[in-house]
C-alpha cells in the first residue's frame, strides 16, 4: 500500500512539474493538455537520464534522476513566470477536465494495482524476460544497458519503455518487482486519461458542451482499455452448449473444439480468454499455415506482460495529441512557424521519436500520422498550389529529428528486420476479421457514409478518381511484386478479398482531401477523426498484403503489432464518431427515425457483445 502511494504521489510531482510545459506545447487544445503532463514529464526525464548515461555525461543513478527533474523544475518555473496569466486562465478556464481527469487517473491506477494485487506473479510468458529488462537496466550505469543473461553484452532490443519505469523505479525507492506491477498500473492509468483527453478535446473542438465532452472521454477510455473483440459472445455461447458440430467446424476457432458445459454462467475452460487472440489463423490437417496474434489491450493487461508494445500505450497517444494539436493550430506552419517555435517543434520530435527505442513498430504508424497532421494544416491555411512548400520542409526535419535525437539508440541496435516481403496467404478470412473489428468497422462505416451523403451531388467525380490511385497503389504495388517473383497468389482475387476496406480507405482519403482546404473550426475535428480511420484501416489492409519479415519468418509480428496500433485508433475516433452521429442525424419521417433506431440498437449490441468478452 506504501509503496503504491509513493508511486502515485511521484508521478503527481512529476505531472505538476511538467505542467507549464505542457499547457505550452498543447496550447490549441480546449484543455491545453493538461492529461499529458505526467507522460511528458516522465518522458522528459526519462530521455535527459538516457542521453546524459548514453553519451557518458551523467550516470544512470538516483541523484542524476533528482538533477534532471530538478532542471526540468526550474525550466518550468520560467516558462510559469513567463506567461502566468495565461496558465493560470487555462487551470481556471478548464476545472471541469482536470478534476475529471485526476479521478480517472486515480481510479484506474487503484483499480489496476489492485487486479496485480491479486494476481502479482512475474512469472509465465513475458514476464520474466521484461522483469530481467528493467533489471539490467537498474544494474547499468551507463547505455546502453547491460545484456542480463550475456556477461559483457548490451542488450540488443527496444528497451526504452523499461528504461523509464527503471527510472521511476530507481526515483522511488520500490522494490522492482513490486514496481513492474505498479508499472502495469501506471500505464493503465495514464492511458485511460489519455484517451479521455484526445476524446474530449475532439468534441470540444466540434463545439460540444463540457457534459457531452466528459461523456464522449470515459467511453473513449472504455473502449481503449475495457472492450474486447465479438469472440466473448462465442466463448459464451460454447460454454454452454449452443452449436452443433457443424457450426463449430465453420467457425473453426482454436480452442473452441473440445466440448464442455460451464457450471457457472461464464466460461471456465482453461485460458478461455486467451482464443481471441489467436483467431486469425489457417490450419491444414495438424499444421498452421498462418499463426497469427491479433492483441487488444483489454487483453495485454490481464496477461499482464510489461512489453513493449504495451509500455508504449501512454506514449503513443501523447504522439495522437501532439497531431491533434498540430491540426487545431490556427496559424501557418512553415519555415517561419517553426523560427518562433523551435523549442515546442523539438519537444514534439522527442514525444515522437520515443516511440522508436520504446516499441519500434509504433514508430512509422505515427509518423505517418503526424506527417498527415501537418499535410491537413498546411492545406487548412491556405491549399494554393504552394502548400506542399510549407508542408515539405516541416516533415524532413521531422524524419530526420525522430533519429537524431534517439541516434545512440539506433547506432547499438543490431536489427533482425530483414525486408518488406509480400504476403502470399492465405487470406485471413472476413468471419474473423468482422469478430476482431465488427464494432469499429460498423462505427466507421456510419461515419463515412453519414459524412458524403449530403454531398453526393456535388462531388467532384475527377478528383474522386485521383483518390482511388493511391488506394489502389497498395494492391497494384502488391500484384507487381507477385508477378515479378512468381509468387502464386491470384492478384484478382486478392483484389476481391480486400475491396471492401479500400472503398473504405478511399472514403476516408476523399472525404479529407475534400475538406480540408474549406473546413471551418469546427470541421477541424472531423478531419482528424478521419485521419484517425484512415490510418487504422490501412494498417488492417497492409497486414493483408505486406509483412515485415523477422526472425520467425511469418506475418506473426505484422499482425501483432499493427492491430495493437489499429485498435488504438479506433478507439479514439469511435467515440466522436459516435457524438457526431448523434448530434447531427436528423431524421423527419417515420421510416427514418426507425431506420435510425435500428441503428441505435445495433451499435448498443455490438458495444454489449464487445463487453462480453
Amino acid at each position: 500500500m506504501s509503496d503504491a502511494l509513493v508511486w502515485w504521489l511521484t508521478v503527481e510531482l512529476l505531472g505538476f512539474i511538467g505542467l507549464p510545459i505542457a499547457f505550452v506545447l498543447f496550447k490549441r487544445l480546449p484543455d491545453r493538455g493538461y492529461a499529458f503532463g505526467k507522460v511528458l514529464s516522465v518522458l522528459l526525464v526519462s530521455f535527459l537520464v538516457w542521453l546524459s548515461a548514453s553519451l557518458h555525461v551523467l550516470p544512470n543513478s538516483r541523484w542524476a534522476i533528482v538533477l534532471v527533474a530538478a532542471l526540468i523544475a526550474w525550466a518550468s518555473v520560467i516558462v510559469f513566470i513567463r506567461r502566468r496569466g495565461e496558465i493560470v486562465a487555462a487551470l481556471r478556464n478548464n476545472i471541469r477536465p482536470i478534476v475529471v481527469t485526476e479521478v480517472i487517473f486515480l481510479l484506474a491506477f487503484v483499480l489496476w494495482a489492485v487486479v496485480r494485487a491479486y494476481n502479482p506473479e512475474i512469472i509465465f510468458t513475458e514476464k520474466p524476460m521484461d522483469f530481467a529488462f528493467i533489471n539490467g537496466i537498474m544494474r547499468s550505469d551507463y547505455f546502453p544497458p547491460l545484456d542480463p543473461w550475456l556477461s559483457g553484452a548490451t542488450l540488443n532490443n527496444y528497451y526504452f519503455g523499461h528504461m523509464i519505469m527503471a527510472t521511476l523505479t530507481k526515483l522511488t525507492g520500490v522494490p522492482a518487482a513490486t514496481a513492474f506491477n505498479l508499472s502495469l498500473a501506471l500505464i493503465f492509468s495514464l492511458a485511460a486519461i489519455g484517451a479521455f483527453s484526445i476524446v474530449y478535446n475532439l468534441v470540444k473542438m466540434s463545439r460540444g458542451g463540457d457534459i457531452a465532452a466528459v461523456a464522449c472521454g470515459v467511453v473513449a477510455a472504455g473502449f481503449l482499455l475495457v472492450l474486447g473483440n465479438l469472440e466473448g459472445v462465442l466463448e459464451m455461447l460454447y460454454a454452454h452448449g449452443y452449436g452443433g458440430e457443424g457450426f463449430w467446424a465453420w467457425i473453426d476457432i482454436d480452442g473452441l473444439d473440445v466440448a464442455y458445459y460451464s457450471d457457472h454462467w461464464y466460461p471456465t475452460q482453461f485460458w478461455w480468454w486467451w482464443h481471441a487472440t489467436r483467431m486469425i489463423q489457417t490450419i491444414v490437417g495438424d499444421v498452421c499455415l498462418d499463426y497469427t496474434i491479433a492483441e487488444f489491450p483489454n487483453f495485454t493487461f490481464i496477461l499482464g506482460d510489461l512489453h513493449a508494445h504495451l509500455l508504449s500505450l501512454p506514449f503513443v497517444l501523447l504522439s495522437v495529441a501532439i497531431c491533434l494539436n498540430i491540426v487545431a493550430t490556427k496559424v501557418s506552419l512553415g519555415l517561419g512557424w517553426l523560427r518562433r517555435n523551435i523549442l515546442p517543434f523539438v519537444l514534439m520530435i522527442v514525444c515522437l521519436g520515443a516511440l522508436g527505442p520504446i516499441h519500434t513498430w509504433d514508430l512509422p504508424v505515427y509518423v505517418f500520422l503526424f506527417i498527415g497532421a501537418i499535410m491537413v494544416q498546411t492545406r487548412l491555411r491556405g491549399g494554393g498550389a504552394g502548400w506542399w512548400k510549407r508542408w515539405l520542409p516541416l516533415t524532413g526535419m521531422a524524419l530526420a529529428g525522430v533519429f537524431l535525437l534517439y541516434l545512440p539508440f539506433y547506432l547499438n541496435m543490431d536489427n533482425p528486420i530483414s525486408g518488406i516481403l509480400p504476403w502470399v496467404g492465405p487470406n485471413s478470412r472476413w468471419l474473423y476479421l468482422l469478430i476482431t473489428w465488427g464494432l469499429f468497422l460498423f462505427v466507421a462505416v456510419s461515419f463515412l457514409l453519414f459524412r458524403i451523403r449530403g454531398g453526393v451531388r456535388s462531388i467532384s467525380w475527377r478528383r474522386a478518381a485521383w483518390v482511388c490511385l493511391p488506394v489502389l497503389l497498395l494492391w497494384a504495388v502488391w500484384a507487381i511484386v507477385m508477378a515479378a517473383t512468381g509468387g502464386g497468389a491470384s492478384v484478382w482475387a486478392k483484389l476481391g478479398h480486400l475491396l471492401p476496406l479500400l472503398i473504405l480507405l478511399a472514403l476516408a482519403l476523399f472525404l479529407i482531401v475534400r475538406r480540408a482546404t474549406a473546413a471551418s473550426g469546427r470541421e477541424r475535428s472531423v478531419l482528424f477523426a478521419l485521419l484517425l480511420f484512415l490510418t487504422a484501416v490501412l494498417l488492417i489492409v497492409g497486414c493483408e498484403l505486406f509483412y515485415i519479415r523477422d526472425v520467425f519468418g511469418n506475418r506473426m509480428n505484422t499482425v501483432f503489432r499493427f492491430y495493437f496500433q489499429a485498435w488504438v485508433l479506433f478507439a479514439l475516433a469511435s467515440p466522436f464518431a459516435v457524438y457526431y452521429l448523434q448530434r447531427k442525424w436528423r431524421v423527419s419521417s417515420i421510416g427514418a427515425r426507425l431506420g435510425k433506431l435500428g441503428w441505435w440498437v445495433l451499435l448498443l449490441v455490438l458495444v454489449a457483445s464487445s463487453l462480453t468478452y
